[in-house]
């Protein structure tokens, strides 16, 4: 097996810099360092080296840990319980468990430079389910497959060795469900983020609506809000104002309904119950009688670990990404 001394006598450099560099230890603070550590840790890989742990681990067949990579912007990792639980007890029957680590912001510029950020480096892992949704950095799909590291991505539309939830087909259901209950001016509502760039589901569920409305030869009404609450009463009040009412809507989330209900003025000669609400949400909530589109994260967890398995015990290499359907709870 691959030592540390093997590894300081292939790069030219004393075992203390060799050991200080895998360790990260080192600080780079000028170019040179950093070429001459990036050799190291490029040899070091060639080598097939291993730290203590990692080596025991190989010993034993695997280490029986995934970890899960968030990012660290706001909105750009978001793993809802009714997802992350379920995926829980799924790795735990494979005698698995998650570990939680982080692509930082300052890792981009070494994704660039064909490097894995630091918290993937050090192989205290079997596998990885990427849970980065939005600014997806380019280069880790390339490197991840450069490593053979298995690996999932969750809630993101990528070609490959990806699960995410059919938002098209939840928002068309949804849709054409609304039009077959006798509603025709349907609104679809939605908030635009000012944070961060769009998550696929904002394009895929107006994709999805308009999409049913046009086939019914129907017209698509879009009213953009904003994350503010405020300001997304006074958008649809201007709504309202300038277009015929509807008498139904179909949301992004329930954020735009309850923004929806609150715009509502007498002038406008509609209460909450003359106007039918449709939206996406994990669960029914019988205090509000709105169709739902059941965002499906039992099935997505359940795609995910089987698929990460599978990877993990070399039966699976690359596969297609898979778009989960939703279930419509009336």
């Amino acid at each position: 097996m691959t030592s540390i001394k093997d590894i300081a006598k292939a790069a030219g450099v004393s075992v203390t810099t060799a050991w200080e560099t895998l360790n990260g230890k080192q600080k780079e603070r000028w170019p040179s360092v950093a070429q001459r550590n990036e050799r190291i840790r490029r040899i070091a890989h060639e080598m097939g080296y291993l730290p203590n742990a990692a080596a025991s681990a190989v010993n034993r067949g695997r280490f029986s840990r995934i970890a899960i990579l968030h990012g660290d912007q706001q909105f750009q990792s978001v793993l809802h319980p009714a997802l992350f639980l379920p995926m829980s007890e799924l790795v735990a029957r494979y005698g698995f468990q998650f570990m939680h680590t982080f692509l930082r912001s300052e890792d981009k510029a070494a994704l660039e430079r064909g490097r894995l950020p630091e918290s993937l480096q050090k192989r205290f892992y079997d596998g990885v389910v990427v849970n980065i949704q939005t600014d997806v950095p380019e280069h880790l799909h390339r490197l991840l497959e450069h490593y053979r590291i298995p690996a999932v991505w969750l809630n993101v539309d990528l070609p490959y060795n990806a699960i995410y939830p059919d938002d098209f087909q939840g928002a068309a259901e949804l849709t054409r469900r609304l039009i077959a209950g006798g509603y025709s001016r349907i609104w679809y509502v939605t908030y635009i983020p000012t944070t961060t760039p769009l998550h696929y589901s904002r394009i895929q569920r107006l994709e999805g609506y308009r999409n049913a409305m046009e086939k019914a030869g129907l017209n698509p009404v879009v009213v953009e809000c904003r994350q503010n609450l405020e300001q997304s009463v006074a958008h649809i009040e201007h709504a309202l104002s300038s277009s015929p009412a509807p008498d139904a809507i179909l949301t992004y989330s329930t954020f735009e309904i309850d923004a929806f209900y609150l715009a509502l003025k007498p002038e406008h000669h509609l209460l909450p119950r003359d106007v039918k609400a449709a939206t996406f949400d994990a669960a029914v909530d019988p205090r509000r009688p709105w169709m739902i589109a059941s965002i499906p994260f039992a099935d997505v967890a359940q795609i995910t670990v089987a698929k990460l398995m599978a990877q993990i015990d070399g039966t699976l290499g690359e596969f297609p990404s898979i778009a989960v359907p939703y279930k419509l709870l009336i």
